[in-house]
Parts: structure tokens; C-alpha cells; sequence
């Protein structure tokens, strides 16, 4: 009896290790690394985090806010299909991409990106977003600073 109990918990273990493998397999509507055409234009890119590279630590930290000009990674899936990065509606083209993976792409805050007054379309504040074609990822919120904080009229 001992050893049909044992033999009945293994096999409820196996069921929901299999269990767990079919839902993460399942995560992609299609496969991402496919090279068919159709597969392929299914694949919609997602950015799972943000993190802006930080100097003292000398490596990339999951910050809510970076300055114009500091580089950036985006973790998620599908990104190696992925054109253009947008920061607050600014685009980045692939070309200027430091590194791209599936995983990952490596860029710089372009100087020229919009803050504050500059930025003409209120819906794409503090936002990063990818690109791949017609295909677009959701939002990221992240805080983009300008390079430097003017700050005026200040008495003490």
C-alpha cells in the first residue's frame, strides 16, 4: 500500500512538472524564431523590464527614471524582429541598436529625445516602446530626465 502511495504522488509530481512545461510553451502565439513568413509576422515583441546602466554599480539596475544620453536594455521576447525602439515617441532604429538578441536590446537615450514642454503627445510621456514592422509591444514606463536640470530663481 506504502508503495502505491509512493508511486501515486510521483506520478502527480510528473503530471504537474508536464503540466507546467505545456503552459510555458505556450506563451508565444507563435514561434518566435521561426523563419516562415507568416509565423514570423506573428510574432509581437514584448518588454518584460527596463534597466538603465549604472555606473557606480557597473552594470545595469532596474531604475524607474534615466537621464537622456544613458544606455538602456529591454528584456523580453521576440525582440530580435524588432525595428525601432521608441523613446517618449522618439524613434531608434535598429541600426543604432548597441546589441540585439530575442531576449535583449542594448541602446542609448537619444539626446534629442523630447521632456517636458518639448514633448507634443502626452499619451507617449515617460514611455518606451518596441517595434517590429506593424507589430507593437505594450508601453514601459520609464522616467526620462534631461541630460541637465536647469533650475532658476532660486534664493536663500
Amino acid at each position: 500500500m506504502k508503495t502505491l502511495r509512493k508511486w501515486a504522488a510521483h506520478l502527480f509530481a510528473m503530471c504537474l512538472l508536464m503540466a507546467g512545461t505545456v503552459a510555458c510553451s505556450e506563451e508565444y502565439v507563435t514561434d518566435p524564431n521561426a523563419t516562415d513568413g507568416a509565423a514570423a509576422a506573428d510574432s509581437i515583441p514584448v518588454i518584460r523590464e527596463v534597466l538603465v546602466w549604472d555606473e557606480a554599480a557597473n552594470g545595469y539596475s532596474d531604475k524607474v527614471q534615466a537621464r537622456i544620453g544613458l544606455q538602456v536594455q529591454l528584456n523580453g521576447d521576440c525582440l530580435n524582429r524588432v525595428d525601432t525602439v521608441f523613446f517618449n515617441g522618439l524613434a531608434v532604429l535598429s541600426a543604432d541598436f548597441i546589441s540585439q538578441s530575442r531576449t535583449s536590446i542594448e541602446t542609448v537615450i537619444p539626446e534629442n529625445t523630447p521632456v517636458g514642454s518639448k514633448l507634443d503627445d502626452e499619451t507617449v510621456r515617460n514611455t518606451v516602446r518596441a517595434a517590429a514592422g506593424e507589430k507593437s509591444s505594450a508601453s514601459k514606463l520609464l522616467n526620462i530626465l534631461s541630460e541637465n536640470l536647469g533650475v532658476t530663481n532660486v534664493y536663500i
